[in-house]
């Protein structure tokens, strides 16, 4: 595995040199913060309501300390907990989706008013996301070079880190994960790294994936450190919630991804494939109206395995691994792609124009997630275009490279 600070021979040749991708992203900046500032002054409040995705970690956990494990992932008895806890925001059903052994690292705000438990995540995903630009630091030359604080610009002009901020959402806490992954795996620490990214199984749609996809890159170590974390969790999370717990978690599970048949189970669980930024999203667009439900999945999966077989092929890349792992998940929402800032910034310490553009165009691809309030027809999914795209490119230039044309590469 070849190292990040490697010197390739073209290294030479980028240091200095200006890369226009850069200059487009800092001629966005300020069209890109006008538009965010007006997201805060319109979601900040709505989240200190209880408007937020956050309140169902806050009731999950308080569920599980006032011992109703057992009704997690029952819907009612969510609903009547929401009421409760939050009677002005129990209009818009947020359930409980995530597994079990989660809500452990939310149990101690459950013991706080929901605005100071609040406040509090808030701050937690703030000194989280610090701590992921402080791992990446060291790979992300080419930007300082350009400006010092480029890489902070960045993370501020991009929507979905705001988003998991403001719905009090987890994805930072996935993002800062793989980014100790990309450090251990930089230094060969396989097993660990895998360690590491079975830590993140609290969205398995994404990281399993991924490790499906170092499976077929024979990365036997990294398996073995997800598979033994990973495992962990289960059984954490079958000890909290119980057998029956569990049986009703998949059941669930199953309703929100191939269970989506009709606009009524959509309006039930106030999810739409339309509002994802991944293949699921593009292919339920295209094929809205003109293909019954099975055969929709039908595309989705065939799609996804093309893209995941198509990935193997490639030099083993961390990178590379969250833009597949992004496409093919069976839900991501605009939240989710908080993760995009690894590949986002490895295309804009690269050598590749296109790329950088690309990247550019993932920085604001995601914005289209604002019109969520459209509902179910919205049409969010039109921000993964950016990422079909990259993955498409480095296909292509993988034929005709012997070797990779970026500088941040795991």
């Amino acid at each position: 595995m070849k190292s990040a600070t490697t010197e390739l021979p073209n290294r030479k040749a980028l240091e200095g040199a200006r890369f226009w991708p850069h200059d487009l992203v800092l001629g966005l900046t300020p069209f890109l913060l006008v538009i965010q500032a007006l997201i805060w002054f319109f979601y900040l409040p709505m989240g200190l309501r209880g408007v937020a995705d956050f309140r169902s970690f806050y009731t999950g956990a308080y569920m599980i300390r006032t011992g109703h494990a057992g009704e997690l992932y029952d819907f009612e008895t969510q609903m009547r907990f929401h009421r409760d806890l939050l009677p002005e925001a129990a209009k818009i059903s947020v359930t409980m989706n995530h597994p079990a052994f989660e809500e452990l690292f939310f149990l101690p705000l459950s013991f706080l008013p929901y605005r100071v438990a609040f406040w509090t995540f808030f701050a937690v995903n703030l000194m989280v996301l610090a701590v992921s630009l402080r791992l990446l630091w060291p790979f992300l030359r080419r930007m300082t070079e350009r400006w010092f604080w480029f890489p902070v610009l960045l993370c501020a002009e991009f929507f979905p880190l705001s988003r998991t901020i403001l719905q009090g959402q987890d994805s930072i806490l996935l993002l800062a994960l793989l980014c100790a992954a990309f450090v251990l795996l930089e230094r060969e620490q396989l097993f660990a790294a895998g360690c590491v990214v079975g830590c993140g199984v609290f969205r398995y749609q994404i990281v399993i994936p991924m490790v499906i996809l170092y499976l077929l890159w024979k990365r036997w170590k990294f398996v073995a450190g997800f598979a033994l974390t990973a495992a962990l969790a289960a059984l954490v999370s079958i000890l909290i919630v119980g057998f029956h717990g569990a049986m009703a978690y998949a059941k669930y599970t199953h309703s929100v991804s191939l269970g989506m048949a009709t606009e009524g189970d959509m309006a039930h669980f106030n999810i739409s494939p339309l509002t994802m930024l991944n293949l699921r999203g593009m292919i339920s667009a295209i094929l809205w109206g003109r293909a019954t439900h099975f055969w929709t999945q039908v595309a989705i999966f065939a799609a996804s395995a093309l893209v995941i077989i198509l990935a193997s092929r490639l030099k083993p890349d961390l990178p590379l691994a969250i833009i597949v792992a992004s496409l093919v998940s069976y839900h991501f929402l605009a939240h989710d792609a908080s993760i995009w800032i690894i590949p986002i910034f490895a295309a804009l310490c690269g050598a590749s124009v296109s790329e950088g553009l690309l990247a550019v165009a993932m920085l604001i691809g995601p914005f289209a997630a604002i019109f969520v309030a459209e509902g179910i027809h919205s049409h969010a999914y039109l921000g993964g275009i950016p990422l079909l795209g990259l993955f498409l490119l480095k296909l292509a230039g993988a034929r005709k490279a012997s070797g990779p044309d970026i500088l941040f590469s795991a």
